[in-house]
């Protein structure tokens, strides 16, 4: 049993478009971050597990309050992640499992944004991703492994309206 969490930063852009009913805010959102997260542990057995998770990607529903120039707002959607996880014995010279693909999913979140001026915003929010789990099954040494992608992330950025 392998027993770990991940670590790491990410940069990346995002575009939009919201609506605005008198107070209510609706809008959509989509966005793209490369990812410097991963993690790694050793199970009870001396196998060495390491996870990353390199660019994640959502398309979101938005939905928020107004008050002044701020925005209180909750999010929601789809979501998709590059993922790779390897799976070694240390005393080997290679690994024994490795697993690379793009998962899919789904994230929610909420935050807050302050309008600085007319065209510009700061805005500080979390975001939940949830990427599915991995399967590794390996007859030679007779183990069986699963892998769950998921990822909390608090996020601050600057947001420019055209």
């Amino acid at each position: 049993m392998f027993a770990y969490g991940t670590k790491g930063a990410s940069s990346g852009l995002h575009a939009g478009y919201n609506h605005q009913l008198d107070n209510l805010i609706v809008g959509i959102e989509t966005d793209i971050s490369a990812s410097a997260t991963e993690g790694a542990g050793h199970s009870t057995t001396n196998m060495l597990h390491s996870t990353t998770i390199d660019w994640m990607s959502t398309i979101r529903l938005r939905l928020g309050f107004a008050s002044k120039n701020t925005l209180f707002y909750i999010t929601g959607g789809t979501a998709m992640g590059h993922v790779k996880t390897t799976n070694r014995i240390p005393t080997a010279i290679a690994d024994y499992a490795n697993h690379s693909e793009w998962k899919l999913g789904w994230t929610i979140g909420g935050g807050i944004e302050q309008a600085l001026t007319p065209k510009m915003s700061l805005k500080l929010g979390y975001r939940y991703i949830d990427l599915g789990k991995v399967s590794h099954n390996n007859s030679s040494i007779v183990m069986a492994e699963k892998t769950k992608f998921d990822n909390h992330t608090v996020r601050a950025g600057i947001s420019f309206k055209f």
